[in-house]
């Protein structure tokens, strides 16, 4: 099934389209029976495959990776935005970014 029909049919039948994008390919993702599920990146070919399919612990902590880099990434460059020496401001952003380092180095200490 393409993912835009599989993103209907989810749709259709109770899921919920979610603000959030997919933080491998950016694409859609709707919450569907307690899961989050991508259209376009999960592999899933049809609503029925959904009840078997739960991520692996590997693919938990692979999606948070890249969220927590994509997340450090765009609270850099608001930093370096911050022309307005705003030093509060600064310091959420900074705090933040350290945040996720740390869960950067918990998870890839996990992976070891």
């Amino acid at each position: 099934m393409k993912p835009e029909k599989l993103l209907a049919e989810l749709i259709r039948k109770g899921g919920t389209l979610l603000s959030e994008a997919c933080p491998s390919c950016g694409g859609l993702l709707v919450k569907y029976k307690g899961k989050v599920i991508c259209p376009s990146c999960s592999g899933i070919k049809s609503v029925e495959q959904i009840k078997e399919t739960l991520p692996s612990h590997e693919e938990i902590d692979s999606l948070t990776l890249d969220l927590a880099y994509r997340r450090i990434n765009v609270l850099t460059k608001e930093l370096l935005r911050n022309n307005t020496l705003d030093i509060s401001k600064e310091k959420i952003l900074v705090e933040t970014i350290l945040l996720y380092y740390k869960l950067i180095r918990e998870l890839k200490g996990v992976s070891k």
